[in-house]
């Protein structure tokens, strides 16, 4: 049987905060839940048999990924690597993927990631107004998302996707323009 290329979505369904306009299962503050879910989702991950695909991109999102423990998403990660020792596309050209808020990610998380084989940050900025980040229940800033974002170019990440949303509540095309080319300090 001839295998087939497989993208592998992780659903990391905790949040500091869920942001007003979130429709995905996520739940705030539910840390006490973390490590069972890790477990169970370890369990699950150990039971498949990866033998008739081949993985070409692993996608951790949310939620919120970058709010857990970076140890958690290493575990996660080291067991897929086992899973995937046989596979065509080679571990470290499998594009891997972790969605990160400004607000829940350090400088020693990025690091962590990138040691673990992250090679893609989707980085969650949604707005460079403050104003409207906090109406729509952001925990970051836009100067937040900006060390972030340089940060994670200084440790290695030359793969980064940056969310922003248009039509939020209060935004109109001609501000969201403005304020975008006012704003629009990142080093690339």
């Amino acid at each position: 049987m001839s295998s087939k290329n497989f993208g592998i979505y992780i659903h990391i369904p905790f949040c500091a905060k869920k942001c007003n306009y979130c429709d995905f299962i996520s739940f705030e503050n539910k840390n006490n839940l973390i490590e069972k879910y890790i477990n169970a989702l370890k369990e699950e991950m150990e039971k498949f048999d990866f033998s008739k695909c081949e993985v070409t991109t692993i996608y951790l999102g949310g939620g919120t990924p970058s709010y857990i423990k970076q140890n958690y998403i290493i575990e996660i990660l080291e067991l897929l690597k086992n899973k995937l020792v046989n596979n065509k596309t080679k571990w470290e050209d499998i594009e891997i993927t972790i969605e990160v808020n400004p607000g829940t990610v350090t400088k020693e998380k990025l690091e962590a990631y990138k040691a673990s084989g992250i090679n893609r940050l989707s980085i969650g900025l949604q707005s460079t107004n403050d104003k409207l980040l906090k109406q729509i229940g952001r925990i970051h800033t836009y100067n937040e998302f900006l060390n972030t974002y340089n940060i994670a170019k200084e440790i290695g990440f030359n793969n980064i996707n940056v969310d922003l949303m248009i039509a939020l509540p209060n935004q109109t095309i001609r501000r969201y323009k403005r304020k975008f080319r006012k704003n629009n300090r990142v080093k690339t």
